[in-house]
């Protein structure tokens, strides 16, 4: 009857040992997202600066030259399933200057503000640009559209300019669908 006993307090022992393993883990989790945020705050005016060069670098779009690229708000934080990493997925918004010369040097809109994503990944302690800006994407479609290969393990609180629809506009107003009886 005492290996009854000795059984009931191994199994005990077992499943605190596997619950403080979780705690374990959830909490390192939470302290590597805390510290990529972190992170990202404090080198954002260099990556600012890596986007603009990198996007005047491709000569995308034609006649126009990149001006200003500036991060805004806070990024998502996702985990890349593919190449096992960490990935900040920001909104970002790009003014550029038409050349001197083209047909976009009359034309207003050419000025205006472009609204997109980037994506940074951590490697080695370090973000780096991850792909190109996408023009006309919010960091929420983004993450929604790859979803397959894009873990979230950190979003912005409400109300963040990150995801914020209304300055993407790519956000179109639903019809709504006649109610069925």
């Amino acid at each position: 009857m005492s290996w009854v006993w000795g059984l009931g307090v191994a199994s005990l022992v077992a499943i605190g040992i596997i619950g403080a393993v979780r705690w374990l883990w959830r909490l390192g989790r939470a302290i590597q997202v805390e510290r990529a945020w972190e992170l990202f705050r404090l080198v954002r005016p260099r990556l600012e600066e890596e986007l603009l060069a990198a996007g005047q670098s491709r000569g995308k779009p034609r006649h126009l030259q990149w001006a200003r690229c500036q991060i805004l708000g806070t990024p998502w934080l996702v985990r890349d399933r593919q190449r096992r990493c960490v990935v900040a997925v920001a909104a970002v918004e790009v003014a550029f200057e038409p050349l001197a010369g083209t047909d976009m040097a009359d034309w207003p809109a050419a000025r205006l503000p472009r609204y997109g994503t980037a994506t940074f990944v951590l490697r080695r302690g370090q973000w780096d640009i991850h792909e190109p800006i996408r023009l006309n994407l919010s960091p929420q479609q983004l993450v929604e559209q790859l979803a397959g290969r894009y873990v979230v393990i950190g979003r912005p609180e409400e109300g963040e300019p990150s995801v914020v629809a209304a300055a993407h506009r790519t956000e179109r107003p639903r019809r709504s669908e006649p109610d069925r009886q």
